[in-house]
């Protein structure tokens, strides 16, 4: 069996990926960071492929969520199997439970998975998945469907989500109530697009501004889904012009 292991730092956080190329194309990913010389494990990630008799793919996986202040001793064992061993525990390998479903077709959405979450080796919750532009879970294309509970930096959540049927967005949201503000950009563009306006309540009602001004250019009005917003956007430029949107948190944070 070949398999390849990756280290990526973003932030203050460190992520151990691991991919196998077998049948079951398993992948792996352990979210950690380092305090006072040790290791505090936040989060881990698993999922496998199963084939069935038909030949249709179903991914199957898990998530352990370590709690704050977690550390991890790993002398005897590799990294990622001392730290599923120490906050998944058995029932992780024995349970898994897991159905494959789209909130929402219309979004686009190549996978969105929903998994049981773990705690001390017991189920706690289930969390679902989002991923994008992909045929496979991805970490770095996973965005938080419901009940991921992903932490932010105190000041802002970087969304991905999409205007019209293809045009994929970026963007940050300090929710601060009616004073929330935050930016975006499109992926194929480098401008800057700010906004702000009202995010609580399960709705959003965010305007956007014109580039150098104040002059408002398009709103963002929409509801809660699950961890995320969908909605319309709707131009203020006289054209008249309506698109729905979707946004939800992206995994990496």
């Amino acid at each position: 069996m070949m398999s390849a292991n990756w280290l990526y730092i973003y932030g203050d956080k460190y992520v151990l990926e691991h991919l196998d190329f077998s049948s079951s194309k398993s992948r792996s990913w352990v979210v950690f960071s380092y305090s006072k010389q040790q290791v505090v494990v936040d989060r881990i990630y698993s999922f496998s492929q199963v084939i069935s008799a038909a030949s249709v793919a179903a991914w199957y996986g898990y998530e352990c969520r370590a709690g704050e202040g977690s550390l991890i001793n790993a002398k005897d064992q590799a990294f990622s199997e001392s730290a599923v061993s120490a906050f998944c525990g058995k029932a992780a390998r024995n349970s898994l439970k897991l159905r494959k479903e789209t909130p929402d077709s219309s979004m686009g959405v190549d996978i969105a998975i929903n998994i049981p979450v773990y705690s001390a080796g017991e189920t706690a919750d289930s969390a679902t998945y989002l991923f994008f532009d992909t045929d496979k879970p991805d970490f770095f294309q996973m965005a938080c469907y419901s009940n991921c509970k992903l932490k932010s930096d105190g000041t802002a959540i970087t969304y991905v989500g999409r205007v019209s049927k293809s045009t994929w967005f970026l963007g940050d949201i300090k929710n601060t109530s009616c004073a929330s503000e935050g930016s975006y950009k499109y992926k194929s563009s480098s401008e800057k697009i700010v906004f702000d306006g009202c995010v609580e309540a399960g709705s959003m009602k965010l305007t956007e501004y014109a580039a150098g001004g104040k002059s408002p250019r398009a709103q963002f009005v929409g509801k809660a889904d699950g961890d995320g917003y969908k909605g319309e956007w709707i131009s203020k430029s006289g054209d008249n012009k309506k698109y729905s949107f979707f946004m939800f948190p992206l995994t990496v944070y």
